[in-house]
């Protein structure tokens, strides 16, 4: 437990607070932590330049899915000194300055405020409500269990809000939407990268990390960049009110948010913190009086500092009965909180007191292509209003004009048709294509109370070509009198107005009645407000270029990297799958015993050990890999390191300049031994240089009153440092330390974090240039480690990399691993998604080629290592296995494949 840095009261808080409030008991879990991948904890670990707390310490809930814990305990031990903002240089803050607080230590108080507070202790986990929660509500899932490396299994994604700076709710809330419908996403971005968009939209420049909350508007902004929508539903103008005498659009908060949430998709909805303490009082009351206590003190509001500030919660469940009562995920509590409309009402902000020229009130998240809301809703770049389909309903019904309206445009059948009820009905998002028809039927059988043959004739319409190709929203109104049911397809794709796609009038024990003899069919669209016609997008395809795999052909050994699973070495190893015969080494990264850590601190702090002692160390770990009962290895082809802050100028990164020139002379030293080359792999580091606590004046908006934030150097500066850097520890174990470095190759990696030095093929060929600069003796030596996995999520294809041929020429190393298209939540068997076929075999085609190109600037290694990190025992083999299979069937194939020549 204390070997995971996880703290006793983070323990304490599991067991007192979180087991029993999914309705479990500490019988029931032994609380066996293991080490694990987790988006938000890697995220944050940017923000300090720490390697090592990338991972968190999980465990598997007894309600299913799984609990990640933040290591705030080794957090702590692996950032000894707390920068303040006097120990960065000046040159390297930013203008906007306006005081400093020279005595602060910005990081150790946040690291205690957690760890003495009952929040912010969970990451990225993923849970299912407890049994009576589940029964009651439907909630919103996602199979995230494979992307995990776990079992495959349907979750609601969950993560408190570190308490550094004031906000960072609505960035937990946009992680969580994002998670949920991430097979719509076109990507997955941690809590940093998500407040460095705040930054860059309050200020117009990159160099700042804010630590507070998003406005709406900005919050609308992300998930525009990340593929998504995420319109901003208010309630009308006053003027818009008058319009529609005796309706009430407060009536039909609750009935908007049922529909989001039923149809799939989640609702973030803003709030005023201070008025959710009956929702807190009633969490707390399900627990004993003395844990009661504690969690309502946690959750106690502090009315000054929640001051004109809005608190952001996800709807992710609603009553499936006729009950207006929702469940919501909130990031500075817990998850699966249960809440009445008439409280989320009572939660809604004083918009006047905050300047608010209208009531946005909620913003629900769905797919890019759905361009029509239930509501209307502002354009915050152009002020423009925009209605929403319950708006152009009522345009055609209880306006006054709106009969003549409907006859001029063919509509009287629908005007007839809404008129008659006094309900508009329920609402359904329905996607376009059939893949999950069959559970949508289901649930709507079950949440609108339609017979199987009510579903089977929706079923037909919904079959149809042009309805089944597009988003549609279907409204289902019941007639008052013999309750017959009535359905109208509504086009969700429309960009310019809202057109009904199909009508059926009427569902009446599974007959289609007309209203007047009429009815509006698939074969002619009618317009409600304006003509709509949206146009299908074109996207571009690209070829590559192909090569010839003939009988000639070499082709690279698989390897494999050491796994955290185990606590030594020489466990790993001969734990490994028949068949590796060649590893690739963690030096100076990840401990997994005491011993371990003991024995890295001292090396990394000692750069100046005799040769023999290094030589001596390398000696040992080789031997551990090869003379381990039953280990199959016969030589380590390489050594993974990372030193986050080698991206920092020379004077801020003494320690990790150090220690990377003992990982060089440990490489040097393991060539010697094996007589053969060993790759170098090294992880390029953060553009973040720490988190500093001062003032800030920023324009345009009232002062910044928050006085915590992140230093974001250019990737200029930092790649330049990263060289510089590099080239000391070269210099270093080359003269002084008399290393030939003949046989040792610099394999630099690529992050898939936007705050990250190398994220592209471009800063790569920029690195190309500064190695050819700044260090024209090791040039032959210096090169990049292609990690398939994360040159994918990088939007990285073969066809781009013919464009940049140094970075090619320069491709030492080969990483293998597989993970979800949008996030690397972890590193996954070959064969776990379908994505596998296309883009994968085209890499290998790639990198065959590499092994049989001729004109080259470094050695390539010859091998493709496959990664597993921090994985268990299963995950590993099941990696291993679809790597062989995958490999040799490449291998064992004679014909064209694409590629690179």
């Amino acid at each position: 437990m204390e070997l995971l840095g996880v703290a006793s009261n983070q323990r304490d808080w599991i067991i007192r607070v979180l087991l029993p409030w999914q309705g479990a008991s500490e019988k029931e879990l032994g609380l066996a932590f293991e080490c694990r991948p987790s988006v938000i904890a890697k995220g944050e670990s940017e923000l300090f330049a720490v390697g090592a707390p990338r991972f968190a310490a999980r465990f598997n809930s007894p309600c299913g899915g799984f609990v990640n814990i933040r290591r705030l305990e080794f957090l702590s031990s692996t950032v000894p000194k707390c920068r303040t903002v006097d120990d960065v240089p000046k040159d390297l803050l930013p203008s906007l300055i306006m005081e400093t607080k020279k005595e602060s230590s910005p990081l150790g108080r946040f690291i205690t405020r957690m760890l003495d507070r009952f929040s912010g202790y969970l990451a990225d986990s993923l849970l299912r409500p407890r049994s009576d929660l589940a029964q009651q509500y439907q909630f919103l899932t996602a199979e995230l269990g494979t992307s995990y490396g776990e079992s495959p299994f349907q979750g609601t994604p969950f993560v408190q809000h570190i308490s550094l700076g004031g906000g960072l709710c609505a960035q937990a809330a946009c992680f969580m939407a994002t998670c949920l419908l991430y097979e719509h996403a076109g990507a997955i971005q941690g809590i940093p990268q998500i407040t460095h968009s705040l930054a860059k939209k309050l200020t117009g420049r990159d160099d700042l990390l804010l630590f507070d909350g998003l406005t709406l508007p900005h919050i609308s902004d992300y998930f525009s960049q990340v593929r998504l929508r995420g319109d901003i539903l208010g309630f009308p103008t006053k003027h818009t009110r008058d319009r529609y005498p005796g309706f009430s659009f407060e009536d039909w908060l609750g009935k908007v948010i049922r529909s989001y949430v039923r149809s799939g998709f989640p609702v973030i909805f803003p709030t005023d913190p201070g008025s959710l303490d009956p929702m807190y009082q009633r969490a707390a009351r399900s627990y004993n009086p003395e844990v009661a206590e504690l969690l309502a003190s946690s959750l106690r509001v502090d009315p000054k500092r929640f001051e004109r500030t809005l608190h952001a919660l996800v709807v992710v469940g609603v009553d499936k009965g006729a009950g207006d009562s929702f469940l919501v995920n909130d990031p500075r509590a817990l998850p699966f909180m249960q809440i009445s409309k008439e409280e989320l009402l009572h939660a809604l902000p004083d918009f006047e007191s905050l300047s608010f020229k209208r009531c946005n009130f909620c913003i629900p998240v769905v797919p890019e292509r759905v361009n029509v809301p239930l509501l209307e809703t502002i354009s915050h770049d152009r002020n423009e209003l925009h209605f929403g389909l319950i708006d152009a309903i009522l345009c055609c019904t209880k306006n006054s004009n709106a009969r003549s309206y409907c006859e001029s445009h063919q509509l009287l059948n629908l005007y007839n048709l809404l008129e008659s009820h006094s309900q508009l009905g329920e609402f359904f998002l329905i996607p376009p294509t059939g893949d999950h028809r069959g559970e949508l039927f289901e649930r709507l059988q079950e949440l609108a109370g339609l017979t199987h043959d009510q579903v089977s004739v929706l079923g037909q319409w919904l079959s149809r070509p042009k309805v089944s190709q597009t988003w549609i929203w279907l409204q289902l109104i019941r007639s008052s009198e013999d309750d017959r049911l009535s359905a109208v397809f509504w086009r969700a794709e429309c960009t310019d107005g809202y057109s009904i796609h199909s009508l059926i009038p009427t569902l009446y024990l599974g007959q289609m009645e007309a209203i007047d003899g009429h009815y509006l069919n698939d074969n002619g669209s009618a317009d409600v407000i304006t003509k709509s016609d949206t146009s299908n997008s074109q996207v571009a395809s690209w070829h590559v270029k192909t090569h010839e795999i003939d009988q000639t052909t070499r082709f690279p050994e698989l390897s494999l990297i050491s796994s955290f699973a185990v606590d030594k070495f020489q466990e790993s190893v001969r734990r490994w799958p028949k068949g590796i015969r060649n590893c690739e080494y963690y030096l100076l990264m990840q401990p997994d015993s005491n011993n371990e850590m003991d024995a890295i601190k001292y090396l990394s702090s000692r750069s100046d050990l005799p040769k023999a002692q290094v030589y001596s160390h390398a000696q040992e770990v080789l031997e551990t890999a090869i003379k381990s009962p039953n280990s199959c290895i016969e030589q380590i082809i390489g050594v993974a390191t990372y030193f986050p802050n080698l991206c920092f100028p020379a004077r801020d990164c003494v320690s990790s300049i150090s220690s990377l020139t003992y990982a060089i002379r440990f490489a040097d030293a393991l060539s010697e031994i094996q007589q053969r080359p060993v790759v170098l792999e090294l992880v390029a580091g953060s553009r973040v240089h720490g988190v500093v606590e001062a003032c800030l004046n920023i324009p345009n908006i009232p002062p910044y009153s928050n006085p915590f934030f992140g230093i974001v150097r250019s990737s200029q500066h930092t790649l330049q440092d990263f060289v510089s850097n590099l080239g000391e520890a070269l210099v270093t174990a080359s003269d002084t330390f008399e290393c030939s470095l003949q046989d040792v190759t610099i394999a630099v990696e690529a992050e898939t974090s936007n705050l990250c030095v190398l994220t592209s093929l471009r800063s790569m060929q920029d690195m190309a240039v500064e190695f050819r600069k700044q260090l024209p003796r090791f040039e032959s030596q210096l090169g990049f480690n292609l990690d398939i996995g994360h040159w994918i999520l990088n939007g990285i294809t073969p066809a781009a990399l013919r464009e940049y041929p140094d970075v090619f020429r320069r491709v030492a190393h080969v990483h293998l691993s597989n993970q979800n298209r949008v996030c690397h939540f972890s590193d996954l068997p070959l064969l776990a998604f379908s994505q596998f076929q296309e883009q994968y075999d085209e890499w290998l085609g790639v990198i065959t080629g590499k092994l049989n190109a001729t004109d080259q600037i470094v050695n390539f290694s010859g091998f493709l290592s496959i990664e597993v990190e921090a994985s268990d025992d299963r995950l590993l083999d099941a990696c291993v296995r679809d790597s062989q299979l995958v490999w040799e069937g490449f291998c064992s194939r004679n014909f064209t494949r694409k590629g690179i020549s």
